[in-house]
Formats: C-alpha cells, structure tokens, sequence
C-alpha cells in the first residue's frame, strides 16, 4: 500500500472507506480461483440440500441506514428445479412481516451446481436493532432457511479502495499527483490475484463530465497514481475510483471511493512523497529486474533510499534497487518490496517463478485415425513452474500437425509413428503418436474362377489403401460357401490357395474379411465355376462335308436313307451350342457308320435331298436327279397336303407342325422325299420318330426289312399310315 507522509502535505483532504462485511473466511490465494473451481471443490450433495451460503452487506450512499445486498445460495437434490421456484425474502425483523421477495434469474440460477445469486439490493434498516434478515424457501422441500446479517458490524474482509488522504502538486508543470490503492489487509481471490480496476477518473469541481484514466493493464497489485495535469492553483478537483472483486463463492462486488482535493497556490516545498513502479514482468533463479521510482517532487534533494522485502531468502536488493533472485521456489511468490526515503514509504510486489526442472507429456497415443484430434496432455516440474515458453513440434508435421496449445490432428490415413515433442525452458519431453490407417476398401485379383476337380489357383486380397501395415496372416480370414467341395487356406500374408476336392455342380463363394483398427469389417468375393468343356467338332465337320458330297443315285434308297438320318443327326449337333463332346463323338460315330453301310444300286430317279425340314409357313424347291431324262411329265404328290402341300413345279409349301412325304413320279420312276415341317418342336422329332418306328418293330419283322433291305420303304409307308 502506498502512503504518503501526513506532515509535509498542505492539501485540502477528504477521505471515505468503504468496506464490505459478513461472510466467509478469508483465505489467501496465490493463484487465481475462478466460480467453477470453488463449485468443483465443494462436496457434491447426495441429499437435499437448502442453504443460504453468503449474505454480504455494504453501506451506499443513500444515507446511513441504505444497503446493498449480495445473498448466494445452494439448492440441490430436487429434481427438476427451476429458477422460480426458488424464493428469497429480505426483511429488516426477524417476524418477516414487511419481508420483500427477489427472485433469481435464468442467468443467476446454475442447475447443475445449485448456485444463485442475487446482488445490489437495496434495503433500508428501519429497526434499531441494525439487521437485515434472509429467508430462503424452494418448492418442492419442506426445507427454510434463515440468516441475518448485522448492520453494525462491518468487518473488513475484502479488499477496499481507498483514494489517499494527500496528494502531491507540483508547481513546475502544474501537475497533481493522487495515489489509489486497495486496502493493504484485504486478500485476493480471483482476477490475477487481485481486484480489477472497474474505472478512474477525475473532474473540476462543479464540472459536468469526469475525464477517464487509461490503463496499461486491467488488473493491478496494489496500488496506482492519478496523475491530473495542467491544474489551476487553488481549484478543487473531484476524484473517483472503482474495483470489482469476487468472493470465495462467485458473488461480484464492486467498491469506490470519491474524494475531493483542492490545489494549493504555490508548490509546498522540501520532497512530498515517493512513487515505487511495479515490475512488468516476473523473474526466476538468478534474474535480476532493475526497480524504478520517482521522487516528488522531480529533482528535490533526498537522503539513502532504505529498501526490505517480504522474503529476504528468496531475493536481493543493492541500495539502487537491483533485485536479484537468489532462490529457486517450488511455486509463484508474490513478494512484497518496501522503499523509504527520508520518512516517506511506498510499497510494491514482485513475483518469483520457479524454473522449470522437467517436462513429461503423456506417452503414448495409441490407435489415431486420420481425421482424429487429440489434446495431449503434459506435466510441469515443479507443479507451480511458469515457464516462459512452450512450444510443442511434430516430426512429421505432414501426417500428424500439432497447433500451440498440444492439440494434434492426424492428416493421412497411413500406418506411422510420429514423435511430438513438447519444449518448455530448455527442458523437452517427447511423445509417440501411433496412427494406424483405415481400410477404405477391400477386394480381390480375382472375382471368379473356372477350375475341375484337383485343380488349384491362387487368389490375392489387396486393402485400399494398400498394406498399411496389415498383415494377412492376422488380420485377413478365408472361407468357401462348400468346403466339402472347395476348400480354401491362407499361404502367406494377403495370398491364398483354393483347391478343388470334388466335381462343382454349382457356382461356390470363397469370401475375403478383414478387420480394420477401428473395428471396420470389409469383405470381397471371387465365385468359382465348373470349367467350361472344350468341344472339338473338327473331325464330325469334316465327316458330315464328305457325305454331303456323296451321289444318291449311286446308292439304294434303304441305305441312303440311314445316311440321311445320321447327316441330320450330325447337322443338329454341329449347331447345337451346348453340345458336349461325348454328343460330337456319338454324332461323328454313327454318321461314319451309315457312310460305311452305304450300298451301291442302280437308281434312275432320286431327290436331291431325301428328307427336308421346314418350319411353319415356310417353302422350299424340290430337285431331283435321273439317270436318263425321259421327255414324260413329272407327278408330284403330298402325302398330307395339311401338313405339306407341292406345286407340279416341285415348290413344297410348309403348312403346320407335322410328318409326311412328297413323291415325284416319272413314267414308270418315283422318289419319295420326307418333309419334316416344324413347330414349337425341335428339329429331333424326325429322327426321333423314325427311331421309334424302328423301335416298335418286332424281332422278327426287324429281320425280314434289313434282309429285304427295304428299310426305307417300310419307315416310307409307316409315316404314310
């Protein structure tokens, strides 16, 4: 606190404190105690709880018996609470009878601590008992609490501004120089350890606007001069100051002071006081801060400068104000620095650190993901050690980035490990941060497979992005739909071995899973397939060109006939798409059989073609061919014109599904063609009802035709029947 020698003043002087009373404790705090943390130290309730925690009073310049209420409650355990239904009733009897209700707000009223507060009302004491008493009721409990506060005792237990008894003029540069500063036995709770300055400021008596001081900083240690310049000798100046300040458990608190001084007409002589400047900045072991002063007023003889210290085994100070630390605390010291100088005093603080010693972030961040954001944390020895800088580096600041504060964010979806490492005073400490990827997809070299029964193939899984660290031996599973059938097993990593153990009859699944480190499960598939056979029809091409290419009138019409049927045969399997080699051999088979049976006769008259196929609506040109070309008319005749009808130019028109013959008749020569007029059957029918002609005769019947060798005619006159 800042004091100024009463003797060598010849001011006018004016001086009211105002102070606050009735409540809790004071405690000293070096550090700063925000609301929050108050609540957080407090024994959460398990119960109902009710209670008036803080009623504080404090006179207001309405008149001696006008005071301003600050009341803080505590209301837990009854769910559902609302603002409303808290009720605060202020009276000046204990009866309540002229008992005035204030409600707490929204913005007063925290449900989740329990906390109001109501502040700034104002009550008049009326009772000449001198108190005020508080009721406070909630709906929902059967709970009332009460508490009083008297008016006449007012004790000081928070800080108090007070604007100094002197002040110093100096005629030189018509300069008056007013010291503020908060009470010495006051304590400092939040707020940088201290009160803030709310305003300052200062005008000529009668004056209608103030002029406001500006400040350097917002916060202040314990005192601060008002310097009002170019004054008028033997003028009063009006001077005003605020603080607010906050008790243990959140009420705000404001005090002022007003005080008028008036200037002499001349610069009393001799020096008037000293001015101590504070420190700007904190020190640590073995720094040294020169302190600085003025004496007022500038330039008056003065004798030694006398300096102390609250704590003389933590610092040093030469006789011109050199601090130097000498010791190395295990937490933040404000100490106090004391200056006289011919019997006037001025005071100031000055805060020690302790140095750093070590740092430890916590190790290590296993499992971060690309997108993810971590805060890390670290710890400071000693605990109470504020170093001068802290910076945080990574090492791969492309694939992790780490900002001022120790947050990281992981930039790539990769596999890595990347140091981050946190620097404070010289001192590191290095963390590792182990990001592992996420598999984006996961899929196959192959996604189907035609194999056959002892075949093996190899299949390959491949993870986007790709490996990543992850091994197939652990994190990759194979399965087969049928392992009776298929079966499949890892050989190495991401390859796999699928074998086929019986013969496929129907398409099996073999599945790839993989896990990834967050949990993600991603499959792919490859189906295997019979393989396809591979159906040469070479040799029955070949075979079916050398019959065509045969003559008929070389041969007997029974003969010929089989040949007919097996060239059909062989055309329907040499179309046939899906025809299986075993189909190609048995057609190939019988064809080459019915050209060996081929019996040579003596034909004069044969068709081209002894049987035709034609489908519905149809027609097609009959030609035949005759040794000697008689000069006689050709006959021609269907056997069922509703199947099949001929013109006598041989055009032979397909009329519906069915089986019959045309005949050609030349003098005394005929040839019989069969026409086949097809459906919505296939081109088997013919030959599968000449099979089943053939079939149907008896044993001894069969014998008679092929020894006759009138098998064609007997088919012939059957299909006519």
């Amino acid at each position: 606190m800042k004091r100024l020698k009463k003797e060598s003043a010849k001011l006018l002087m004016a001086t009211v404190v105002l102070s606050t009373a009735i409540g809790a404790q004071p405690v000293l705090a070096t550090t700063p105690t925000m609301i929050s943390e108050v609540v957080e130290a407090t024994e959460k309730a398990t119960t109902e709880t009710v209670e008036i925690r803080e009623v504080r009073s404090r006179k207001i310049n309405g008149g001696p018996t006008s005071y301003s209420l600050g009341i803080s409650t505590r209301v837990l355990g009854i769910d559902g609470l609302k603002e409303s239904q808290i009720h605060i009733k202020v009276a000046n009897k204990e009866d309540m009878s002229d008992a005035r209700e204030i409600s707490t707000t929204k913005y007063d009223y925290d449900s989740k601590t329990g906390y109001s507060v109501v502040h700034d009302f104002t009550v008049t004491d009326t009772d000449s008992d001198g108190y005020i008493y508080v009721e406070l009721t909630v709906d929902g409990s059967t709970k009332t609490v009460k508490k009083y506060i008297d008016l006449k005792d007012l004790g000081r237990q928070y800080c108090t501004v007070n604007v100094s008894e002197q002040a110093i003029y100096t005629e030189a540069n018509k300069k008056l120089t007013v010291p503020i500063h908060i009470s010495e036995d006051g304590y400092w709770i939040v707020r940088e350890e201290g009160a803030t300055w709310n305003n300052v400021k200062y005008r000529k008596k009668g004056a209608e606007k103030w002029t406001e001081m500006v400040y350097d900083k917002p916060a202040v240690d314990d005192s601060y001069f008002l310097e009002i310049a170019n004054v008028e000798p033997g003028e009063e100046y009006e001077v005003w100051a605020k603080i607010r300040y906050y008790t243990p458990n959140g009420l705000r608190v404001f005090d002022e002071q007003t005080i008028t001084i008036t200037v002499p007409e001349t610069q009393p002589e001799g020096m008037q006081g000293i001015r101590l400047h504070t420190p700007d900045r904190g020190l640590y072991s073995q720094q040294t801060y020169q302190l600085t002063y003025d004496i007022l007023p500038e330039g008056v003889q003065h004798g030694a400068l006398a300096w102390s210290s609250s704590a003389g085994n933590y610092i040093d100070i030469s006789s011109t104000g050199l601090v130097r630390v000498t010791a190395n605390p295990s937490k933040p010291m404000r100490i106090k620095i004391n200056l006289e100088v011919d019997g006037f005093k001025d005071s100031t603080y000055i805060t020690i650190m302790p140095v750093v010693g070590s740092v430890s972030i916590k190790a290590p961040i296993d499992n971060v993901f690309e997108g993810d954001e971590v805060q890390l944390e670290y710890s400071i020895s000693p605990a109470g050690a504020v170093p001068n800088s802290v910076t945080f580096t990574s090492k791969k600041p492309d694939v992790v980035s780490v900002d001022d504060t120790g947050k990281i964010r992981v930039l790539q979806n990769v596999r890595d490990s990347v140091g981050i490492t946190l620097t404070a005073d010289g001192k590191s400490s290095t963390c590792y941060v182990k990001v592992k990827p996420k598999i984006l997809n996961l899929a196959l070299d192959k996604t189907s497979l035609e194999m056959e029964v002892g075949e093996k193939a190899k299949l390959t899984a491949i993870t986007t992005p790709e490996g990543q660290g992850f091994d197939g031996s652990e994190y990759l599973k194979w399965t087969s739909s049928h392992p009776e059938v298929v079966s499949v097993k890892k050989t190495s990593g991401f390859v796999s071995e699928v074998v086929i153990k019986e013969e496929i009859t129907d398409p099996v699944t073999i599945t790839a899973t993989i896990t990834d480190f967050q949990g993600t499960v991603k499959t792919a598939t490859c189906t295997i397939n019979p393989k396809a056979e591979v159906v040469d029809k070479t040799e029955l091409q070949t075979l079916l060109e050398q019959a065509n290419g045969l003559n008929p009138l070389v041969y007997t019409e029974q003969s010929w006939l089989v040949l007919e049927l097996a060239k059909e045969e062989a055309t329907i399997i040499m179309d046939k798409e899906t025809a299986t080699q075993q189909e190609v051999d048995t057609a190939k088979a019988k064809l080459q059989q019915a050209i060996d049976q081929l019996l040579e006769g003596s034909r004069k008259l044969s068709f081209t073609d002894s049987i035709i196929t034609l489908e519905v609506g149809a027609s097609h040109e009959l030609s035949y061919q005759i040794v000697e070309k008689a000069k006689m008319i050709a006959i021609w005749e269907s056997g069922d014109t509703q199947i099949a009808s001929v013109t006598q130019d041989g055009h032979v028109v397909a009329n519906k599904a069915g089986i019959t013959t045309v005949t050609v008749q030349i003098g005394d020569q005929q040839a019989i063609c069969i026409i086949n007029v097809l459906g919505e059957e296939s081109k088997d029918v013919l030959r599968d009802t000449i099979n089943q002609i053939i079939e149907n005769m008896g044993e001894e019947e069969h014998q008679q035709v092929y020894e006759r060798n009138d098998l064609y005619a007997y088919i012939v006159d059957t299909l006519a029947k």
